[in-house]
This record gives C-alpha cells, sequence and structure tokens, in this order.
C-alpha cells in the first residue's frame, strides 16, 4: 500500500468520525461517508420514519461550520 493510499484512507476515516459525531448529536443516523471526485463530499443519513429536507439542511449547516473549524479539504457537500 502507497503511502498516498493510506493517507486517503485516513482522510475518510478521521472525516467520518467528525460526520458520525455530528450527525448523532443530532438524533441521526450515519449511513455513509463518500469523498468523490472533484472536490465532493457526500454525507449520507437516516432515522426511524425517515429524514426531512430540514434534516439534511440542519446536518448540512452544521458540518460546514464544522470542517471550516476542522480545516477539512472539500469544494461541495451534499448530504441526503
Amino acid at each position: 500500500m502507497t503511502v498516498e493510499l493510506r493517507l486517503e484512507q485516513r482522510k475518510v476515516q478521521e472525516s467520518f468520525e467528525l460526520v458520525e459525531r455530528t450527525v448523532s448529536g443530532l438524533g441521526l443516523e450515519l449511513v455513509d461517508v463518500e469523498r468523490a471526485p472533484a472536490g465532493l463530499l457526500r454525507v449520507t443519513i437516516d432515522r426511524e420514519g425517515g429524514v426531512s429536507l430540514e434534516d439534511c439542511e440542519q446536518v448540512s449547516n452544521q458540518l460546514g461550520h464544522l470542517f471550516a473549524v476542522e480545516n477539512v479539504d472539500y469544494e461541495r457537500l451534499e448530504v441526503s
């Protein structure tokens, strides 16, 4: 395994842990965090009874602030 691959895997794990703490604090379940091409960070959430647009908006706003403080490198954030 190359150093670059290990660094990327560590970034994904750190992002997942940050997102998981934030999402669970909002009473939601984190399903997945995916780093896609072109700087897209895709976050998938769930809760019993389903997720509303307001849930996605709240998570997006919270993560935007968190990522600014933690210097998480991304271009776009998608929450669904």
